[in-house]
């Protein structure tokens, strides 16, 4: 699914300049070298053959993936749930059986750690005592089954608080801070707004309190989440979303007509020139914002700061290039090669130069060190090798 998914992005961005961030970074330059933007649709001329024959080529070859059938995951799907037994609950003292706890529905008493030490498996007779740690296993939804028992709380949460919450799964990223700590260590509840209903290792099964033990990456974990945890921050690093959603809800008419039509403005303002495209999109930013499709927490939190990242060193990248002189050697040497044959030649040299330092760099700062710079003339090689430059007075020859 995701195979399609990238190269239709990759398709939109051949084809109209909001496309990528580079068709950006290009404009930019173009906009510094000749004081005018890019056309919105100028890439469309050339873009849009190329998706077509792409596209027509995706669906060729799609009938070739292969195709995987859903397995029966119910059992690599299982949790294990603790449940800590308070001192004053009516329970401490009965029997397992007495307690009505062998006849839950979908849920399984697996064992009971009391005083550091482990009782598996758990007979009926078995008599409660304070503070013990009831690990059950079974269907995570039903998980309102231990609500009728008194004095249960599930790791710290009364099993009420817990019904009323929305319950989330997700898995522990490998960017994320967990891994190698408890969830009392980082104090899990504080930090995310969420309580760890169950914890789940692949197929192996967890013993103990689910609060001591050390987090993993790739562990699942069952959340259950307050109205603050889409707020915070570090959720994207930390995570990643397998069932549950702790997304923005989806936007209702009034949102959905503002955000497209105005969307939809500015980039008919700037394919007419009207309106510069950057100046159009801070507009609509800020009438998302006063029209409140948009919160300030929500646009701090989802900004790409990994993005700006990249462009900005992939920009310092190009300029150190620059700098240094190994863009003026891979001028030189690109001249060399490609000036006796012709503009079309130096238009094929100057696209495999640029794919060469898109394999090696980023896309971005490809598209910094192959942009023709003006007023840079290139270091004459020889009278033969200026040929292309002489029939081109009025365009200078890339300064890479």
């Amino acid at each position: 699914m995701l195979i399609p998914l990238s190269y239709a992005s990759i398709l939109g961005g051949v084809t109209t300049l909001v496309g990528t961030s580079t068709n950006l970074v290009v404009n930019s330059f173009y906009l510094n070298a000749n004081g005018s933007e890019l056309g919105m649709f100028q890439f469309a001329l050339v873009g849009l053959p190329v998706a077509l024959i792409t596209f027509g080529v995706l669906l060729w070859r799609a009938q070739k993936l292969p195709h995987h059938h859903p397995e029966d995951t119910d059992e690599k799907l299982s949790y294990f749930l603790a449940a800590d037994l308070h001192a004053n609950s009516p329970m401490v003292g009965k029997s397992i059986e007495d307690n009505g706890l062998r006849r839950l529905e979908g849920l399984y008493l697996l064992e009971i750690e009391r005083h550091g030490r482990l009782i598996s498996p758990v007979g009926p007779d078995e008599l409660l005592q304070p503070d013990d740690t009831l690990v059950f296993t079974g269907e995570t939804n039903k998980v309102q089954a231990l609500q009728r028992f008194p004095g249960l709380t599930l790791f710290g949460h009364q099993a009420d608080d817990v019904l009323a919450t929305n319950l989330v799964e997700v898995v522990i990223s490998h960017e994320s801070e967990l891994p190698g700590k408890t969830l009392q260590d980082v104090d899990f509840r504080s930090m995310f707004s969420a309580g760890v209903v169950g914890i789940r290792r692949g197929e192996k099964r967890l013993e103990g309190q689910l609060g001591k033990i050390p987090l993993r990456v790739g562990d699942c974990l069952l959340l259950a989440v307050s109205a603050d945890f889409r707020q915070h921050r570090n959720l994207d690093r930390n995570f990643h979303l397998l069932s549950g959603s702790f997304k923005r809800p989806q936007l209702n008419r009034r949102e959905s007509l503002l955000t497209l039509s105005g969307f939809m403005a500015v980039i008919g303002l700037a394919t007419f020139n009207l309106l510069p495209l950057f100046h159009g999109l801070m507009l609509l930013l800020g009438g998302l914002l006063v029209g409140k499709v948009l919160s300030v927490t929500e646009l701090r939190r989802r900004f790409p700061f990994e993005l700006w990242l990249i462009i900005g060193s992939a920009l310092a990248i190009a300029q150190a290039l620059e700098a240094s002189g190994a863009a003026a050697l891979l001028t030189e040497g690109m001249q060399a090669m490609f000036s006796d044959y012709g503009i079309y030649a130096a238009f094929i040299g100057c696209y495999l130069l640029t794919l060469l330092l898109t394999e090696t760099v980023t896309n971005n700062a490809a598209a910094a060190l192959a942009f023709p710079w003006p007023g840079v003339p290139p270091k004459p090689l020889a009278p033969t090798r200026c040929r292309l430059l002489w029939r081109l007075p009025t365009a200078p020859a890339p300064a890479f």
